[in-house]
Protein backbone atom coordinates (compact mmCIF):
# COMPACT_ATOMS: atom_id res chain seq x y z
CA UNK A 1 0.00 0.00 0.00
CA UNK A 2 2.76 2.50 1.01
CA UNK A 3 4.65 1.61 -2.65
CA UNK A 4 1.37 2.17 -4.80
CA UNK A 5 0.66 5.67 -2.58
CA UNK A 6 4.50 6.35 -3.64
CA UNK A 7 3.74 5.23 -7.03
CA UNK A 8 0.77 7.45 -6.97
CA UNK A 9 2.54 10.31 -5.97
CA UNK A 10 5.25 9.98 -8.43
CA UNK A 11 2.80 10.08 -11.26
CA UNK A 12 0.93 13.29 -10.19
CA UNK A 13 4.17 14.63 -9.74
CA UNK A 14 5.24 13.47 -13.15
CA UNK A 15 2.38 14.96 -14.82
CA UNK A 16 2.67 18.53 -13.49
CA UNK A 17 6.30 18.18 -14.73
CA UNK A 18 4.95 17.63 -18.08
CA UNK A 19 2.27 20.48 -17.76
CA UNK A 20 5.02 22.77 -17.03
CA UNK A 21 7.10 21.54 -20.07
CA UNK A 22 4.25 21.76 -22.18
CA UNK A 23 3.65 24.98 -20.96
CA UNK A 24 7.25 25.93 -21.99
CA UNK A 25 7.00 24.87 -25.47
CA UNK A 26 3.66 27.04 -25.90
CA UNK A 27 4.83 29.80 -24.68
CA UNK A 28 7.50 29.51 -27.32
CA UNK A 29 5.64 28.34 -29.85
CA UNK A 30 7.52 25.13 -30.01
CA UNK A 31 4.32 22.54 -30.04
CA UNK A 32 5.67 19.02 -28.97
CA UNK A 33 8.81 19.98 -26.92
CA UNK A 34 9.47 18.63 -24.02
CA UNK A 35 12.51 20.69 -21.95
CA UNK A 36 13.80 18.71 -18.55
CA UNK A 37 15.83 21.21 -15.97
CA UNK A 38 19.76 20.24 -15.48
CA UNK A 39 21.98 21.81 -13.63
CA UNK A 40 22.09 22.37 -9.75
CA UNK A 41 19.88 25.17 -8.22
CA UNK A 42 22.34 27.81 -7.05
CA UNK A 43 21.81 30.37 -4.83
CA UNK A 44 21.90 34.34 -6.00
CA UNK A 45 25.55 36.13 -7.08
CA UNK A 46 26.34 38.08 -3.36
CA UNK A 47 27.56 40.99 -5.74
CA UNK A 48 24.57 41.32 -6.97
CA UNK A 49 23.50 44.59 -4.22
CA UNK A 50 20.38 46.91 -4.86
CA UNK A 51 22.82 49.54 -5.70
CA UNK A 52 23.69 47.55 -8.60
CA UNK A 53 20.96 46.46 -9.60
CA UNK A 54 19.38 50.20 -9.68
CA UNK A 55 22.25 50.91 -11.54
CA UNK A 56 21.56 48.64 -14.49
CA UNK A 57 17.53 49.27 -13.86
CA UNK A 58 18.05 52.90 -14.51
CA UNK A 59 19.39 52.39 -17.94
CA UNK A 60 18.35 48.96 -18.68
CA UNK A 61 14.85 48.19 -18.13
CA UNK A 62 12.57 47.68 -20.47
CA UNK A 63 10.30 49.61 -19.27
CA UNK A 64 12.80 52.75 -18.37
CA UNK A 65 13.33 52.57 -22.09
CA UNK A 66 10.34 53.31 -23.02
CA UNK A 67 9.39 55.78 -20.56
CA UNK A 68 12.49 57.66 -21.85
CA UNK A 69 11.21 57.11 -25.86
CA UNK A 70 8.02 58.36 -24.68
CA UNK A 71 9.15 61.96 -23.71
CA UNK A 72 11.44 62.11 -26.62
CA UNK A 73 8.43 61.44 -28.54
CA UNK A 74 6.64 64.36 -27.02
CA UNK A 75 9.78 66.88 -27.50
CA UNK A 76 9.52 65.98 -31.21
CA UNK A 77 6.19 66.66 -30.78
CA UNK A 78 6.78 70.06 -28.97
CA UNK A 79 9.43 71.37 -31.46
CA UNK A 80 6.66 70.26 -34.33
CA UNK A 81 4.33 72.54 -32.83
CA UNK A 82 6.28 75.52 -32.67
CA UNK A 83 7.73 75.03 -36.61
CA UNK A 84 3.73 75.00 -37.61
CA UNK A 85 2.98 78.42 -35.06
CA UNK A 86 3.69 80.37 -37.98
CA UNK A 87 0.84 80.68 -40.86
CA UNK A 88 2.41 79.65 -44.05
CA UNK A 89 2.22 82.26 -46.64
CA UNK A 90 1.92 81.43 -50.55
CA UNK A 91 3.42 83.81 -53.45
CA UNK A 92 1.28 83.40 -57.06
CA UNK A 93 3.12 85.36 -60.17
CA UNK A 94 1.49 84.27 -63.23
CA UNK A 95 1.25 85.65 -67.22
CA UNK A 96 -1.64 85.68 -69.26
CA UNK A 97 -1.76 86.15 -73.01
CA UNK A 98 -4.18 87.38 -74.74
CA UNK A 99 -3.80 86.65 -78.55
CA UNK A 100 -7.27 88.68 -80.37
CA UNK A 101 -6.57 91.69 -78.64
CA UNK A 102 -2.53 90.59 -78.80
CA UNK A 103 -1.83 91.51 -74.73
CA UNK A 104 -0.47 90.35 -72.19
CA UNK A 105 -1.09 90.80 -68.85
CA UNK A 106 1.09 90.08 -65.52
CA UNK A 107 -0.81 88.76 -61.90
CA UNK A 108 0.93 88.95 -58.60
CA UNK A 109 -0.75 87.81 -55.16
CA UNK A 110 -0.28 86.65 -52.00
CA UNK A 111 -2.12 83.82 -49.80
CA UNK A 112 -1.94 83.12 -45.90
CA UNK A 113 -4.15 81.44 -43.68
CA UNK A 114 -6.85 83.19 -41.71
CA UNK A 115 -6.98 83.56 -38.55
CA UNK A 116 -3.39 85.30 -38.25
CA UNK A 117 -3.34 85.41 -34.78
CA UNK A 118 -3.55 81.32 -34.77
CA UNK A 119 -0.37 80.39 -33.54
CA UNK A 120 -0.88 76.29 -33.19
CA UNK A 121 -1.43 77.34 -29.44
CA UNK A 122 -3.66 74.53 -28.97
CA UNK A 123 -1.26 72.06 -30.21
CA UNK A 124 1.90 73.30 -28.27
CA UNK A 125 -0.09 73.17 -25.27
CA UNK A 126 -1.06 69.35 -25.50
CA UNK A 127 2.67 68.68 -26.42
CA UNK A 128 3.82 70.38 -23.41
CA UNK A 129 0.93 68.51 -21.62
CA UNK A 130 2.47 64.95 -23.25
CA UNK A 131 5.90 65.58 -22.11
CA UNK A 132 4.42 66.25 -18.52
CA UNK A 133 2.56 63.57 -18.31
CA UNK A 134 5.59 61.08 -19.65
CA UNK A 135 8.21 62.67 -17.30
CA UNK A 136 5.97 61.71 -14.28
CA UNK A 137 5.46 58.75 -16.09
CA UNK A 138 9.12 58.18 -15.96
CA UNK A 139 9.48 59.27 -12.40
CA UNK A 140 6.86 56.91 -11.34
CA UNK A 141 8.46 53.72 -13.17
CA UNK A 142 11.81 54.66 -11.78
CA UNK A 143 10.58 54.93 -8.04
CA UNK A 144 8.62 51.54 -8.24
CA UNK A 145 11.22 49.71 -10.17
CA UNK A 146 13.66 50.59 -7.42
CA UNK A 147 11.00 49.50 -4.50
CA UNK A 148 10.45 46.72 -6.57
CA UNK A 149 14.35 45.58 -6.51
CA UNK A 150 14.68 46.41 -2.63
CA UNK A 151 11.80 43.97 -1.73
CA UNK A 152 12.65 41.55 -4.08
CA UNK A 153 15.98 41.07 -3.04
CA UNK A 154 15.12 40.79 0.81
CA UNK A 155 12.76 38.54 -0.33
CA UNK A 156 15.32 36.47 -2.16
CA UNK A 157 18.00 36.45 0.00
CA UNK A 158 15.97 35.33 2.81
CA UNK A 159 14.35 32.11 1.24
CA UNK A 160 18.20 31.30 -0.03
CA UNK A 161 19.24 31.81 3.78
CA UNK A 162 16.32 29.55 4.89
CA UNK A 163 17.26 26.99 2.06
CA UNK A 164 20.82 26.46 3.06
CA UNK A 165 19.56 26.73 7.30
CA UNK A 166 17.03 23.24 6.05
CA UNK A 167 20.36 21.95 3.96
CA UNK A 168 22.36 22.19 6.76
CA UNK A 169 20.38 21.52 9.99
CA UNK A 170 17.81 18.81 7.87
CA UNK A 171 18.56 17.75 4.91
CA UNK A 172 22.23 16.64 5.83
CA UNK A 173 20.92 14.51 8.85
CA UNK A 174 18.50 12.79 6.71
CA UNK A 175 20.71 9.52 6.11
CA UNK A 176 21.39 9.41 9.49
CA UNK A 177 17.82 9.55 10.78
CA UNK A 178 17.03 6.86 7.93
CA UNK A 179 19.95 4.41 8.84
CA UNK A 180 18.45 5.11 12.79
CA UNK A 181 15.22 3.86 12.00
CA UNK A 182 16.57 0.93 9.84
CA UNK A 183 18.23 -0.24 12.76
CA UNK A 184 15.54 -0.16 15.02
CA UNK A 185 13.31 -1.95 13.17
CA UNK A 186 16.52 -4.61 12.37
CA UNK A 187 16.60 -5.05 16.19
CA UNK A 188 12.97 -5.57 16.56
CA UNK A 189 12.21 -2.16 18.46
CA UNK A 190 10.54 -0.57 16.04
CA UNK A 191 7.36 -2.09 14.08
CA UNK A 192 7.03 -1.72 10.10
CA UNK A 193 4.48 0.92 10.90
CA UNK A 194 7.27 2.77 12.84
CA UNK A 195 9.43 1.96 9.89
CA UNK A 196 7.13 3.49 7.26
CA UNK A 197 6.22 6.24 9.62
CA UNK A 198 9.99 7.33 9.85
CA UNK A 199 10.45 7.00 5.60
CA UNK A 200 6.98 9.49 5.48
CA UNK A 201 8.70 11.79 7.44
CA UNK A 202 11.98 11.47 6.00
CA UNK A 203 10.25 11.99 2.58
CA UNK A 204 8.77 15.08 4.19
CA UNK A 205 11.40 17.05 4.80
CA UNK A 206 13.28 16.04 1.49
CA UNK A 207 10.02 17.98 -0.01
CA UNK A 208 10.16 20.56 2.49
CA UNK A 209 14.40 21.64 1.21
CA UNK A 210 13.18 21.19 -2.53
CA UNK A 211 10.17 23.36 -1.78
CA UNK A 212 12.31 25.80 0.09
CA UNK A 213 15.00 25.99 -2.83
CA UNK A 214 12.74 26.18 -5.33
CA UNK A 215 10.94 29.25 -3.61
CA UNK A 216 14.14 30.64 -3.38
CA UNK A 217 14.65 30.38 -6.71
CA UNK A 218 11.61 31.97 -7.55
CA UNK A 219 12.38 34.91 -5.93
CA UNK A 220 15.65 35.10 -7.85
CA UNK A 221 13.31 35.25 -10.79
CA UNK A 222 11.28 37.75 -9.20
CA UNK A 223 14.14 39.97 -8.51
CA UNK A 224 15.61 39.50 -12.28
CA UNK A 225 12.60 40.89 -13.56
CA UNK A 226 12.07 43.74 -11.32
CA UNK A 227 15.45 44.48 -12.77
CA UNK A 228 14.64 43.96 -16.16
CA UNK A 229 17.34 41.90 -16.05
CA UNK A 230 17.35 39.63 -19.77
CA UNK A 231 19.74 37.67 -22.00
CA UNK A 232 22.73 37.62 -20.32
CA UNK A 233 21.82 39.44 -17.68
CA UNK A 234 23.92 41.54 -15.39
CA UNK A 235 27.52 41.42 -15.88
Amino acid sequence: MEARALDSEWASADAQRLDAAGRIGEYLGRPGWQPRARGDLTPIDKSQTAQRLWEYARTEHPQVIAAHKRIAQTQALIYQAKRERFPEVALQLGFMLTQAESSVSVFAGISTPLPLWNHQQGATARAHAAQTIATQERHAILSETESAIERTLAVSRGRHSAAARLAHEVFARLPELRSMAEESYRQGKSGVVDLLDAFRSLKDLRQQYVEGIVAAEHAEVDLLYAAGITGSGLH
